[in-house]
């Protein structure tokens, strides 16, 4: 065989390289994450996103060049090999169709995978995933409907985002209530517009705080002492609360209501007649249900 050693040498110093890239570039895009979870999802958000997007594409560039370099030595490498030497030759022939198959036809990288990222000033065991735009969720059907079925909500709901955020205090966790609340409830099959009008009667009634006792009434949703859930952590409350909408509030007609609801002050409206049996400062459930829409759109 005739490998040029010299060549493998400087190859190997470049990987090494493209290594101390990588760690560089993803700090720099754990960087952008924290300014993300530390800044209101407006317009920072939006920033920070194309921030990301401008530090994944230098990566995957850097990755095609280099890559492709080391797939044409091996490739140069192995045409020097004797026909007898079959077994070097299959395997390299291997590992030259596992690395072409990481490029398209324009040479660009696929990324396949997401690249994950211990976010440690919150919790050194948790991951902040990273997804290339054209990669599919694993649950897709939990995103936001990309289409905006309720303009008038959306157009109101962006000019509302301070009120909702001074709501609650524009906390790290109640924005998190909004997310799992919205995930949840899309799982159960209703709408964007119907959820917004949910977390907007939610956040009127405790400002998201899980348990927000106030006399006889506690929780998202203030239960009277009556119909309280057995726990108080989010899960247990929304489970509880869908089995109210579903069947065992007001007789089994806050779901049937709600569905019928096409905007978002209208499901507002449905949710506090029937599940909440209270209609009062509508005004404000239906201006925290449409700040709540407007995020959704641009967020989740």
């Amino acid at each position: 065989m005739n490998i040029d050693i010299s060549e493998v040498m400087r190859l190997h110093g470049r990987l090494c390289d493209i290594n101390t890239d990588m760690n560089n570039i993803l700090l720099g895009i754990k960087g952008e994450l924290l300014r993300i979870s530390n800044n209101i999802r407006t317009i920072v958000l939006l920033e920070s996103n194309s921030n990301l997007k401008e530090k994944i594409t230098g990566l995957s560039e850097n990755l095609t060049k280099d890559m492709t370099n080391l797939a044409d030595f091996i490739k140069k490498q192995m045409d020097s090999y004797t026909v007898t030497n079959e077994e070097a030759k299959a395997t390299l022939e291997g590992l030259v169709n596992l690395i072409s198959e990481k490029f398209d036809a324009t040479g660009s990288v696929i990324i396949t995978a997401s690249a994950t990222i211990t976010n440690e000033s919150a919790n050194p065991n948790s991951t902040v995933e990273i997804l290339d735009s054209d990669v599919p969720m694993a649950n897709s059907t939990r995103r936001a409907d990309s289409t905006i079925a309720d303009d008038t909500g959306y157009a109101l709901g962006e000019n509302l985002q301070s009120t909702f955020s001074g709501k609650i205090g524009n906390s790290e966790e109640k924005w998190q209530i909004v997310d799992e609340t919205y995930y949840f409830f899309k799982d159960k099959g209703l709408s964007d517009e119907q959820i917004a009008g949910i977390i907007g009667n939610m956040t009127q009634e405790s400002a998201l705080d899980l348990h927000c006792p106030t006399g006889q009434y506690e929780g998202l949703f203030q239960w009277g002492k009556d119909r309280q859930p057995s726990e108080w952590d989010l899960n247990s409350q929304l489970e509880h609360a869908w089995t109210e909408i579903e069947s065992t509030r007001s007789n089994g007609k806050v779901l049937s209501n709600l569905s019928a609801t096409t905007t978002v002050n209208e499901a507002t409206e449905s949710f506090a007649k029937w599940f909440e049996g209270y209609t009062g400062e509508m005004p404000q459930r239906q201006n925290y249900a449409n700040a709540v829409y407007y995020y959704i759109k641009n967020n989740l």
